[in-house]
């Protein structure tokens, strides 16, 4: 189960997955780009699309029962979706926009997590993978709302791998860097002498591809990585090394 999978790293991911073998199902609230999406995986791949927003408890829990109704269990989940304010000095940043970064980025993700756990607790556990970021372990300038919002997503994962160990299901984030993706470009990757600042910025002088992080998700969500839970996994070009 794959939540924000329309574009970016979570279309990226259910490719990865997908020359795996394995059951997909794609969750968003772009269900024209999930469809689309769907016509590019490899033939034979068992892929479903249901709309999903994750501030939506309904949504969730639909998207769960639907899961685990069309394959009868649910095994690993990954919750991609999140949003990202324009940068914003701390004083000028809005109660709406900070509200709208929690909600999504954290308070989604719980409730997401709450019953994924569930669903994997009745048929001996599961891997839950969670879209963090370098903003889950440094901060930003004038991004207060998203580097909190990611901050106490690294605090809520590790909460819930340390419950839920002994059951059989671990829970990680990956913590990528620059990623070529939508939001990246609407962003500070807009310009070309964005991108080359945020490149330079990072030991390894480039900005990641969606597809290099969604290998280091298929890892850590498969039975590779079993002895691997409550981790923040930088996938970052070294951009938190200095």
């Amino acid at each position: 189960m794959i939540i924000g999978a329309s574009r970016g790293i979570g279309a990226a991911a259910a490719m990865a997955f997908a020359r795996q073998g394995a059951l997909l199902v794609l969750a968003s609230r772009d269900t024209e780009s999930l469809e689309a999406l769907v016509e590019t995986l490899p033939a034979g791949t068992q892929a479903r699309v249901i709309r999903t927003d994750i501030t939506v408890a309904a949504d969730i829990v639909r998207s769960v029962d639907f899961t685990v109704e069309q394959f009868g269990r649910l095994d690993i989940a990954f919750n991609n979706a999140g949003v990202s304010p324009k940068r914003t000095p701390f004083a000028d940043l809005t109660e709406e926009a900070f509200d709208a970064a929690l909600n999504t980025n954290v308070r989604g993700v719980f409730i997401a997590m709450k019953h994924q756990i569930r669903a994997m607790l009745k048929t001996g556990g599961g891997s839950i993978v969670n879209t963090g970021s370098i903003s889950s372990t440094i901060v930003l300038p004038q991004m207060a709302a998203y580097c909190t919002s990611k901050h106490a997503l690294a605090g809520l994962t590790k909460a819930a791998a340390l419950d839920y160990a002994a059951h059989g299901i671990r829970v990680n984030l990956i913590a990528p860097g620059p990623v070529d993706t939508r939001m990246f470009q609407n962003g500070v990757g807009a310009t070309e002498e964005g991108r080359e600042r945020v490149a330079s910025s990072t030991p390894m002088r480039r900005i990641s591809r969606p597809e290099e992080i969604a290998e280091a998700v298929v890892w850590i969500a498969s039975p590779a990585a079993s002895y691997l839970t409550g981790a923040i996994l930088p996938v970052d070009g070294g951009y938190t090394l200095p």
